[in-house]
């Protein structure tokens, strides 16, 4: 929840990002702002800027000061170029009267991750809620670049125990309890297939699946333009959300394109994922994690 200090600084910001003549280039106007939980993302023609929100979920997400909020830009811009280098162009200032690239700059009281602007309507999700066909090609592709992200992605270990699982799911349902009935059918299911495969979970840590991901690799989160695909906006607030097995990451886009009606491109792209790194025991995997992504795609909602 924004405090009445928080509101007045936001309200600040959008009314400096909403005037053209506050940036140092040309704009396309009107400018449009788009507006998350936790971030305010100002669309000018060229470029995006995205500003963090001064807030605090716990051990969740911190942005409760201007250090953190700096801290986190440039954790972004560091984070997403993996993926998406020609997006994330780098943090700007912004204070009482420009939009400053130099951020040694006097006066600068917040920060923004400057981003190149792609058009709204061209992520996966959007291409498929229009009906537009998306070719096979296309989704393994898609795969392709992740198979090749998870290779060259730090290996995290620690995040793959057995404990941590159980914890993460156990945290899914406390959550979820507190604003609905809990299916004890399902929660004892989840459990039992949890205790009857920590031989496989030691095994994926032992081979090193166990990644610094990307965290949110969703429809929403992927661009399509031009014939160039860019995976874009990972998490970045906190490594525990981003880091686990690459079945989990695999699973959340395949969830996802099940979800939108679309369960023959979420086939190829597992089974290109598959044929590319030879993983065939993610397979055993993913329907637990495909649960397990469900749940938490169903407690934030």
């Amino acid at each position: 929840m924004l405090t009445n200090d928080m509101g007045d600084h936001l309200s600040k910001i959008k009314k400096l990002m909403m005037n053209s003549s506050f940036y140092p280039h040309d704009v396309e106007e009107p400018i449009q702002m788009r507006e998350t939980h936790i971030s305010l993302v100002f669309l000018t023609g060229k470029y995006a800027y995205k500003v963090k929100k001064p807030l605090s979920f716990g051990d969740i997400l911190d942005f409760s000061s201007l250090e953190k909020r700096k801290h986190f830009c440039h954790e972004e811009i560091r984070l997403n170029s993996r993926l998406a280098p020609e997006l994330y162009l780098g943090v700007v200032g912004i204070t009482n009267t420009a939009l400053q690239e130099d951020l040694s700059v006097e006066g600068i009281f917040e920060y923004a991750v400057k981003m190149k602007q792609l058009p709204p309507d061209s992520t996966l999700h959007d291409l498929l809620a229009e009906g537009r066909a998306i070719p096979i090609g296309t989704i393994q592709k898609i795969a392709d670049i992740v198979a090749e992200f998870h290779q060259k992605a730090d290996r995290l270990p620690q995040y793959g125990s057995y404990e941590v699982i159980y914890e993460k799911n156990d945290e899914n349902f406390r959550t979820a309890s507190q604003y609905m009935e809990i299916n004890e059918s399902y929660r004892k299911k989840i459990y039992e297939w949890m205790q009857s495969h920590k031989n496989l979970f030691k095994k994926r840590v032992d081979e090193g699946k166990i990644i610094d991901g990307h965290g949110d690799i969703q429809s929403r989160n992927i661009f399509i333009h031009k014939d160039k695909i860019y995976i874009f906006d990972c998490v970045e607030f906190n490594q525990a959300l981003r880091a686990g097995d690459v079945a989990e990451e695999v699973a959340f886009l395949a969830m996802d394109l099940e979800y939108l009606g679309y369960p023959d491109l979420s086939q190829a792209y597992v089974n290109q994922y598959v044929d590319k790194t030879l993983d065939v025991d993610l397979l055993r995997l993913l329907p637990f994690y495909k649960a397990y992504r469900a749940h938490v795609r169903g407690k934030v909602a």
